[in-house]
């Protein structure tokens, strides 16, 4: 008699630790690959706006740079020197690029892309 009212017990306890333990999971940070979906116009935000208006305003240096780095001939330190950007802005689109499983010269394109529609795009007045 002792022995089922032990076995019971243990089934009990075994039966809600299964359960809270997926209650918890339901609640859980998303994964990293959730947190990759994320859009490229949100990493792109990230950007410092000198970084962008660097970009835009020397177009040909950028294809140049682009081109060189796609062909395998610059590495990124290169590619940031090239630009004339410093190593740590030129980390965040390093990250973005892991991020999103892609290369950098891509995200610059896009972010340079991105740019050209913000120009583009008609200013609010400023409300004071």
């Amino acid at each position: 008699m002792r022995l089922g009212f032990f076995l019971l017990v243990v089934v009990t306890a075994l039966l809600a630790s299964c359960d809270a333990s997926a209650a918890r999971s339901v609640n859980e940070i998303p994964s990293g690959r959730f947190l990759r979906s994320e859009s490229f116009k949100e990493s792109l935000k990230i950007l410092p706006k000198t970084y962008v208006k660097e970009l835009v305003d020397d177009g040909d240096k950028l294809k140049a740079a682009l081109q060189a780095w796609s062909q395998s001939s610059l590495s990124r330190k290169h590619l940031a020197k090239s630009l004339e950007l410093s190593t740590s802005r030129f980390k965040i689109v390093r990250e973005a690029a892991n991020r999103h499983k892609t290369s950098e010269a891509f995200i610059l394109n896009e972010y340079v892309k991105h740019l050209k529609q913000l120009k583009r795009s008609p200013r609010l007045p400023k409300v004071q």
